[in-house]
């Protein structure tokens, strides 16, 4: 429509100016900016009003945020629960501490969600070194505005941080113990995906991604950076300590030229190309514009087991489409149900099948979804727990599942005898 059409310009002309800091914040917030945009009926004003609890470098989120709330409202999404909100309230540049950093704003603002019953979607601002910071961040904000805290895959990043993952759910079944109200989402990998931009330190993006990729040019400003990191874990997350630049692989790139690197390690490729791995990382980002993807290898299956196996867990793909994706992309739920019902019997099938279904329709407070009665959407999959199984792996990941012959969308065969039938009866999704 004429509408839909000027909201998207309205988007373009401000979506290069999101950031993508440590934690993607940007990247995931011009994301869901644009489908709150495009899909004005679909998403209630809590959705968008978790996404403008992603921290971000100060100045161009507090831009960002202003810029969405009027597309938004010209949109005609109702945007009540933004009355008297100050998007300038909280300052991400501020120490993790939350002894350190007034979290009013985001209290106030998520405690007008908490009265629609909305829910407090957080990226922790840490997964590393100082992850038990970041918990305790979240769910005091969740404490004092009484708010439903989902915290966005939980993980913990390299080994030397894998041990703070029994504190986390300590804090986390003793939040729920006190009356608070904690899920969280994992994907059932030991790898994650994001953007390359995620190695550098916050920092570096107060100018903007337009101007950081000009910056990576300049060699003062990459000595600031290679100061950082010679700088441990208690500084900031490096991760070039936590994880390694040989278990960092370059997934996606945007230009035809480098498209051979996708696929090899960050310490691979600078060898090959005869550089210092801070300064292949510098060339590459400023090259691509920062358009660049990696899979970073950092995980442990016990730590996965106890994050994934909690009562409050359900699955999430988390998955980022583009060059050599990460395998979760295709195969997340198929994975899930194969490795961790079939093969390693953590779960029986019932207690899967509802980790995925009716409670993750649950958390999101969709109530005609996630169940098979009478009067509910028929959204089902039909599958051969013998057989279900991922066939997408790490270097074939664009690969469908096995062992899945019918599936139901909206009452509609979607997928008939494994094949795709070409019908799209899927909407967006509006909380009642």
């Amino acid at each position: 429509t004429e509408r839909a059409e000027a909201i998207h310009r309205r988007f373009l002309a401000f979506d290069d100016r999101a950031v993508l800091t440590d934690n993607v914040f940007g990247y995931l917030w011009s994301k869901l900016a644009y489908a709150a945009m495009l899909f004005a009926t679909a998403l209630t004003d809590d959705s968008i009003a978790d996404a403008l609890a992603h921290p971000t470098t100060r100045d161009v989120y507090a831009d960002l945020a202003r810029e969405v709330v009027a597309v938004a409202r010209a949109a005609g999404i109702r945007l009540e629960a933004f009355d008297g909100f100050d998007p300038t309230a909280f300052d991400p540049g501020a120490g993790i501490d939350p002894a350190e950093r007034s979290l009013d704003g985001l209290v106030a603002h998520n405690r007008k969600a908490a009265a629609r019953d909305g829910k407090f979607d957080a990226h922790q601002r840490d997964e590393g070194y100082r992850i038990e910071l970041a918990f305790d961040e979240v769910t005091r904000i969740a404490q004092e505005s009484g708010v439903h805290l989902h915290v966005s895959h939980l993980q913990a990043f390299g080994r030397i941080n894998w041990p703070k993952m029994d504190v986390i759910l300590e804090k986390a079944d003793a939040f729920l113990a006190g009356g608070g109200r904690v899920t969280w989402d994992r994907y059932p990998y030991l790898a994650g995906c994001t953007v390359l931009t995620a190695v550098l330190p916050q920092w570096t993006f107060s100018e903007g991604t337009k101007v950081l990729a000009q910056n990576l040019l300049k060699p003062d400003f990459r000595d600031r950076i290679r100061e950082d990191f010679q700088k441990g874990l208690d500084v900031w997350n490096n991760r070039s300590i936590s994880v390694g630049w040989s278990n960092m692989v370059v997934s996606a790139v945007n230009s035809d030229k480098n498209r051979w690197m996708e696929g090899r390690t960050v310490a691979d490729l600078a060898k090959t190309c005869d550089k210092d791995p801070l300064d292949f990382v510098f060339d590459l980002l400023a090259e691509e514009n920062l358009a660049v993807t990696m899979i970073s290898h950092y995980g442990s299956e016990e730590v996965l087991d106890k994050v994934l196996g909690h009562p409050q867990a359900t699955v999430g793909s988390d998955g980022i489409y583009g060059g050599r994706p990460h395998p979760r992309l295709y195969s997340a739920y198929p994975r899930y149900l194969a490795e961790f019902v079939r093969v390693r019997k953590i779960f029986d099938l019932p207690e899967a099948i509802r980790k995925v279904t009716s409670f993750p329709a649950a958390i999101l407070g969709l109530k005609d979804r996630g169940t098979l009665r009478e009067g509910a959407w028929a959204d089902i999959v039909l599958l051969d727990p013998e057989r279900v199984a991922d066939t997408a792996t790490y270097d074939a990941p664009e690969q469908y599942p096995e062992g899945i012959p019918y599936v139901f969308v909206n009452g509609e065969l979607v997928v008939d005898r494994g094949a795709f039938t070409g019908r799209l009866p899927g909407r967006a999704l509006r909380k009642l």
